[in-house]
């Protein structure tokens, strides 16, 4: 029996290109809520980034595992919480700067609750205007400035300029300053940051003793790099039809398109059989 869905965004719930889920994805996650399945995000965003992409409808995330395991809510309850050294981000702050428009985006808490937050962008220089294009394009509210040693950083990304420098070679040179950290890639443009060895499999745990189920009980959907630990994990564990080959090789079943709403069947057909 399922009783709770868990589901990357980018590439999953979200289609590329897209900022807000589509309405049968919506309703089909209401109805899960309203079958008593829970619902929610597996996502390497933060609690703040996640409003708009439901519309503002914070039953859909009030449960979820974010910011690659390292925050995870329950029921609108933060109930794990693990911080990203603000010493490395310093040291990887510098190894983003020497590439034009490569950007360095944090999160971090405002108060104790994880649902406030404040965002900073970081590694670029004033005048770097394609870094400042990308953050304008992407609706965020991020002040330039230096990584905030004051507060609790829960996310941290690298937006990849990829006509400054590939992908890889940010990654190669952000591991070589940073051994601590990982840098697993959602998007080909785009790389998480997280401490080394760490994934979004760190938060199921926690997830799971707070709503009294198994591992059996939850289904995960998922699509990239950062999906691999929990699509091998979670036994009800299914990719979309554009997922990387590393995320269809670890997935146990198989889904259409995320472009097509398959999502959402696939959400409406676990409540047909165990809502």
């Amino acid at each position: 029996m399922i009783k709770l869905i868990l589901a990357d965004m980018d590439g999953t719930l979200l289609p590329f290109g897209s900022r807000v889920i589509s309405e049968r994805t919506h309703q089909a996650i209401l109805s899960a809520l309203a079958a008593g399945i829970s619902f929610g995000p597996a996502s390497g965003r933060d609690y703040v980034d996640l409003a708009d992409a439901f519309d503002g409808d914070t039953r859909c995330y009030s449960t979820g595992i974010m910011a690659n395991g390292k925050k995870v809510f329950s029921d609108g309850k933060l109930v794990f919480k693990k911080t990203l050294s603000t010493e490395a981000l310093v040291k990887l702050e510098g190894a983003v700067r020497p590439y034009a428009g490569t950007s360095l985006w944090l999160v971090a808490d405002a108060d104790e609750t994880g649902m406030r937050c404040e965002q900073f962008l970081c590694g670029v220089e004033p005048d770097d205007e394609f870094a400042l294009g990308v953050v304008e394009d992407s609706g965020r509210d991020m002040t330039p400035g230096d990584v905030p040693t004051n507060r609790d950083v829960i996310t941290a990304g690298i937006f990849v300029n990829v006509d400054s420098a590939p992908t890889e070679v940010v990654r190669s040179q952000c591991k070589g300053a940073c051994p601590e950290l990982d840098f697993p890639a959602p998007a080909p443009f785009f790389l998480d940051v997280v401490p080394t060895g760490w994934s979004k499999v760190n938060g199921l745990d926690a997830l799971l003793g707070s709503l009294g189920i198994t591992l059996d009980e939850v289904a995960f959907i998922g699509d990239s790099e950062n999906d691999v630990t929990l699509l091998e994990k979670v036994p009800h564990s299914y990719a979309v039809a554009g997922a990387t080959p590393e995320a269809k090789e670890a997935a146990h079943f198989l889904i259409g398109d995320a472009a097509e709403d398959s999502v959402a069947q696939l959400i409406e057909q676990i409540v047909r059989e165990w809502g």
